[in-house]
């Protein structure tokens, strides 16, 4: 017999479970409430998390909704003014109901693939900023719009060659960015393998294009973003790929990947830098426990959402590629600035005298 929780938003929880019928609620101890949590952000699927926790799959969905709203807040006001000098940004797919080819024009809008944007920073692998929906200019758009208000500083931003980037880094950082696309060109035609979706790149080669700025040739990379990419993958039980797991509503969809986001950034110890990103970017001093998480996602969720991190430019013309500032035309790609030379001192002509020495104590 599985738990049934109708009210998740009482207080009445931290005094243990609560069972009552006909019609009156059931709330969830802090001990289930953790136990839940565990399994959701360890990629366990919500029919196997009921099987673990005895807690009823329709509870472990309201729960996990209202947890990853909260936490989408607490990532909305908590990660901000972070220096990144080194971006990297990509998009993980996925789908919400229905495949994108078996949607019907009288379907929902948010049913198709679907994107989950991610902006890393590549010094705290901390993911600053994400958002899912379609890929397109207008997302795109939204997307480096938030990333820009929630740093500091002059980024480097590498990204792959999806083209909206460049109007979408435009409106948002203008001059103020040196960004490049990384492009990986894949064996095509006839000499694909018959399963050749799966099968690993025989002869890849990397394209990187200079869009703007002067990037650092050594830092244009795309690699961290997408070993992100299969972490989403392996904590997110419904973007895994061939399951029956997939979102049927794209609100779900939504806080199952603010759920990942913040505990991957304030709960996981990073295995290289052996702290939290969220230590090591500076937002926090400690490492979130999943009863602080929950506690505080809850008083998030009721909380009203936190000002918008900055508003919306005006929309003005793209500029030629690549976009740079006039003191940087003239600067070679990858190279640093060249400091001016100092300046040569004419030599003295020497006098007559100057080939005399005095010696200490006279003529010997």
């Amino acid at each position: 017999m599985f738990s049934r929780c109708t009210d998740l938003r009482s207080p009445v929880w931290l005094c243990g479970t609560v069972a009552r019928i006909r019609g009156h609620m059931s709330v969830l101890s802090l001990e289930t409430r953790v136990r839940v949590a565990s399994c959701l952000v360890d990629g366990v699927s919500i029919r196997a998390t009921e099987r673990i926790t005895g807690v009823h799959r329709d509870t472990v969905m309201r729960f996990g909704l209202l947890l990853g709203e909260g936490a989408a807040k607490l990532h909305d006001r908590l990660v901000r003014g972070v220096p990144c000098p080194l971006l990297q940004c990509d998009e993980a797919w996925t789908f919400c109901h229905t495949k994108e080819a078996r949607v019907g024009p009288a379907d929902p809008k948010e049913w198709g693939d679907q994107y989950v944007y991610i902006g890393l920073d590549v010094n705290s692998r901390a993911i600053i900023s994400y958002l899912i929906g379609k890929r397109d200019g207008e997302h795109a758009d939204r997307f480096a719009l938030d990333l820009r208000g929630r740093i500091v500083g002059r980024p480097q931003i590498s990204s792959d060659g999806f083209v909206p980037y460049v109007h979408a880094v435009w409106q948002a950082f203008g001059y103020d960015v040196d960004f490049a696309q990384v492009v990986k060109n894949y064996r095509t035609g006839a000499r694909k393998g018959p399963d050749h979706r799966y099968e690993p790149p025989r002869d890849p080669f990397i394209t990187r294009t200079v869009v703007a700025g002067k990037p650092n040739a050594k830092d244009i990379s795309t690699s961290y973003v997408e070993r992100q990419n299969m972490q989403l993958r392996s904590c997110i039980k419904r973007m895994a790929r061939l399951t029956n797991a997939y979102s049927k509503k794209k609100r779900n969809l939504d806080a199952a990947v603010a759920l990942h986001v913040f505990w991957y950034n304030y709960g996981t110890i990073h295995g290289s830098l052996r702290v939290t990103p969220a230590i090591q970017a500076g937002l926090t001093s400690h490492v979130w426990s999943l009863d602080e998480l929950i506690a505080e996602a809850m008083a998030a969720a009721d909380a009203p959402a936190p000002p918008p991190v900055t508003p919306a430019p005006p929309l003005v013309p793209l500029p030629k590629e690549p976009w740079r500032k006039p003191e940087q035309f003239a600067l070679p790609f990858g190279d640093p600035p060249a400091s001016p030379a100092p300046p040569q001192l004419p030599k003295e002509t020497p006098g007559p005298r100057s080939g005399l020495r005095i010696i200490k104590g006279g003529l010997s």
